[in-house]
């Protein structure tokens, strides 16, 4: 072979070579490359699915935590997974304490711990979760993410996140629950937010951090995970849930209200007085809600002891009740301020503390009747049930032995008061002149409890009490004006009722004005009754047999003790202040007849004066702390001639007690502080409770009973068909009593009647029938009660 051919031939076969090399880095370079883009995609998914299990392990097993104090980082990292391209990072985390009761032990309940939980607040314009939401209390900005159990607050600095609670068996609760179900609260005293919630006083902005703190999730925003805790069950009933757009916000408002002195105290639960605040737009709901019933959230009530001892009491002496005092916040949004003490009586349960019911707190109405007495009211019960429960009685502030007592004035002359008929001007300006003097006497006499006497500054005192008696929830027994109490208390505290029975029911949007409006047409009908009842017994009375006949004789000695008072003290205004009660109570109709029927036969005024002088010293203070509450409760005209208009249309069809009321109202024209904003009442979430009316009541109609029972859901109302006795409960009608006593026994109530109307009707007592004028006289059992009455109209 030649050279050439050599040559030629190594050229092929190098070229061969090379485009075989060239080949094979070309393939390797094609594999190299597919391999390099499998490992980076086997790594994704190995990286995604171990996220998803650390994930899945701190939902599932949640976190482990104790009450005590967590170690607190000042320089936190948020520990997220890789970064994504949007976040969902707080604004700022912080911490809050959450006070949790452990579930029912025995039949006990146990104290609130304190738990420390991470919060994250976010702007409210990057809220992140998307729910959907729950809503357990529709009047609070309290939300649950439903697929989280993750709690949200909406406040006014912002939104708010919790982690949900997880118990020992791995369940998952949301605090917003807890909280509706009574085990827990955002305070240590376990009492539940009754409004808009303001979190500055609760969130502190310093970070929880360590293995047993959740982590911020920032691709869904708020916590992974939550908080566990030793709680084994929690006896949680289905609450009532709505599905909500959470779409609120809060907006800054100025309104002022022209009608309040500028140096007035602000007020926590009910903020009567609107002030530069933060105005609560509630969620939309797709269905209706209930609503508002308050501005803000109660500070802290502190918890105080009550030191019991033998009771001074007149009517508490020779009895098995005890007694002490209270000390409780003069003004409850300063409640580690000025201090005054609450008068109670207590007459504690007999039976085993395996049968206690718990303590049932009482209140006669007016407003301003003293309540220690009526602890006796348990001698009314059968033996089973009353010795079943502690009967609290209680002065409220300012009231008989509470501490300080209101007084109006340091005399106690039984001079006459005027003709209360202003038939000229001078009367008018004399009776203007009274009341003035009265209103600048009360103001100059109590500085200290002047702003502080409404009915919720009351209901505040009443859940003091029950802090201090170390109860989960009250029983509560209010009469007329203590219906309203009782309304105002199951607003603000509705998981703190446990029974309630309401007698002679209060509409809350007729406080207190158009209230007196209707007042003396129904005590003029119900005095015309009793003139009625003594000509029919003309043979013991002797003061005619037709109704006009004696009421002719009445008027005949009204109109004669403008010029010649008896015995220098009873004019006309206490003529029919003493008369007035007959139109309350028919316990009373044997007593007034025997001394009308000796002031008019016999010419003997030794019984009236008698029975004039008792009532004086029986009523104490009511009728100074009467003025005190229904002066400031709500907003009351200050207009003089528009008060005198509304009456004199009224005087014509009731022409006995007409002007008498109006004076007693008249202080108000002059108070020192004006009326407050009225409290909008809800019992959408109170269970079953009783009320209790006479349909010929003397000052409140049926459809004030009826009112409150469409207010109140889950109410039964019983009626007493033609009945006149105002508060008439537990006084021997067994229509009525038997249905209060099985209710306080077991707590079952009858069934609840569809519609407007009375789910019970129970017929009257019959009238008292007196066997002669001596025996009338001696049947004085009405004497007790009557004090609890004269306030409205002898002052």
């Amino acid at each position: 072979m030649s050279v050439n051919d050599e040559q030629c031939q190594d050229g092929v076969e190098e070229t061969v070579n090379s485009t075989r090399k060239s080949s094979d880095s070309t393939k390797s370079k094609y594999f190299y490359t597919i391999l390099l883009l499998f490992v980076i995609v086997c790594g994704i998914m190995t990286v995604g699915v171990f996220q998803y299990k650390v994930h899945t392990k701190h939902d599932d097993q949640g976190t482990d935590i104790d009450q005590t104090s967590i170690p607190i980082d000042d320089n936190p990292q948020l520990r997220s997974g890789s970064s994504y391209h949007r976040e969902y990072r707080p604004e700022k985390l912080g911490h809050m304490n959450i006070y949790m009761r452990k579930p029912v032990d025995h039949g006990n309940r146990r104290d609130f711990e304190r738990y420390r939980f991470p919060v994250a607040r976010y702007d409210r314009n990057r809220f992140p979760l998307r729910g959907p939401f729950l809503s357990f209390m529709p009047q609070i900005p309290l939300f649950v993410d439903r697929v989280t159990q993750q709690t949200i607050i909406f406040s006014p600095t912002g939104v708010y996140i919790l982690p949900p609670v997880i118990n020992f068996f791995g369940r998952r609760f949301s605090i917003a629950d807890l909280i509706a179900s009574g085990y827990a609260s955002l305070v240590s005293s376990g009492a539940p937010p009754t409004g808009p919630i303001n979190m500055m006083p609760y969130f502190q902005p310093i970070p929880l951090y360590g293995a047993g703190i959740p982590t911020i999730n920032p691709f869904t925003g708020g916590f992974r995970g939550g908080i566990r805790t030793k709680h084994r069950y929690f006896d949680i009933q289905k609450q009532e849930r709505e599905y909500v757009d959470i779409g609120s916000t809060y907006e800054a408002e100025e309104d002022y209200d022209d009608e309040t002195d500028s140096e007035e105290p602000p007020y926590s639960e009910h903020e009567y007085r609107k002030s530069p605040s933060y105005r609560y737009e509630r969620p939309r709901y797709h269905q209706s809600g209930t609503k508002h019933t308050t501005k803000s959230t109660t500070p802290q009530i502190p918890v105080s002891n009550i030191q019991w001892g033998p009771c001074t009491h007149p009517a508490l002496i020779q009895t098995p009740a005890e007694c002490g005092l209270l000390s409780v916040p003069l003004d409850y949004n300063r409640p580690q301020g000025t201090k005054i003490k609450i008068a109670v009586s207590r007459i504690k349960h007999t039976v085993l503390d395996d049968n206690f019911q718990g303590v049932m707190l009482l209140n006669p109405g007016g407003p301003g009747g003293s309540g220690l007495p009526l602890v006796l009211i348990v001698q009314a019960f059968p033996i089973e049930v009353g010795q079943a429960y502690d009967f609290i009685g209680f002065d409220p502030r300012g009231v008989g032995f509470s501490e300080p007592a209101v007084r109006c004035t340091l005399n106690s002359s039984t001079n006459p008061l005027p003709e209360p008929i202003p038939s000229s001007q001078n009367l008018e300006d004399i009776w203007l002149n009274i009341t003035e003097t009265y209103a600048s006497n009360c103001a100059k006499n109590n500085k200290l409890l002047l702003p502080y006497m409404t009915t919720v500054d009351t209901a505040k005192d009443m859940e003091s009490i029950r802090l201090a008696l170390g109860q989960e929830q009250i029983n509560y027994y209010g009469f007329s004006a203590g219906t309203y109490l009782g309304e105002i208390y199951a607003t603000l505290y509705p998981t703190r009722v446990r029974r309630m029975v309401l007698d002679s029911n209060i509409d809350p949007d007729k406080v207190w004005y158009p209230l007196d409006l209707q007042v003396p047409e129904r005590i003029d009908r119900n005095m015309g009754i009793f003139f009625q009842w003594v000509a029919k017994h003309d043979n013991v009375f002797r003061l005619g047999n037709t109704k006009s006949e004696v009421e002719f004789q009445w008027f005949k000695i009204r109109n004669q003790l403008e010029r010649n008072p008896i015995n220098g003290m009873i004019g006309p205004y206490e003529w029919i202040s003493l008369f007035s009660s007959v139109a309350y109570t028919q316990e009373s109709w044997l007593t007034f007849g025997a001394v009308f029927s000796e002031l008019v036969n016999e010419k003997n005024a030794t019984l009236i004066v008698q029975l004039y002088l008792e009532l004086i010293a029986q009523q104490g203070n009511s009728l100074d702390a009467f003025s005190f509450t229904t002066c400031t409760d709500a907003p009351l005209p200050r207009n003089w001639e528009k008060v005198r208009l509304d009456f004199w249309r009224i005087y014509p069809q009731a022409p006995i007690t007409t002007w008498p009321l109006v004076w007693k109202g008249a202080p108000c024209l002059y108070w020192a502080k004006k009326g407050h904003k009225s409290v909008i009442v809800d019992g959408e979430k109170l269970g079953d409770i009783l009320l209790v009316i006479q349909t010929l009541d003397p000052v409140l109609s049926l459809d004030n009973s009826l009112k409150v029972r469409k207010l109140f859901p889950r109410a039964r109302l019983i009626a007493v068909t033609n009945g006149t006795t105002h508060a008439s409960s537990l006084r021997g009608n067994l229509c009525v009593d038997n249905v209060i006593i099985t209710y306080f026994q077991s707590g079952n109530v009858p069934p609840r009647q569809n519609g407007n109307v009375a789910d019970v009707i129970c017929s009257p007592l019959p009238e008292p029938s007196p066997v002669s004028r001596m025996a009338a006289q001696k049947q004085n059992k009405f004497r007790s009660h009557l004090h609890r009455h004269m306030h409205r109209l002898h002052k």
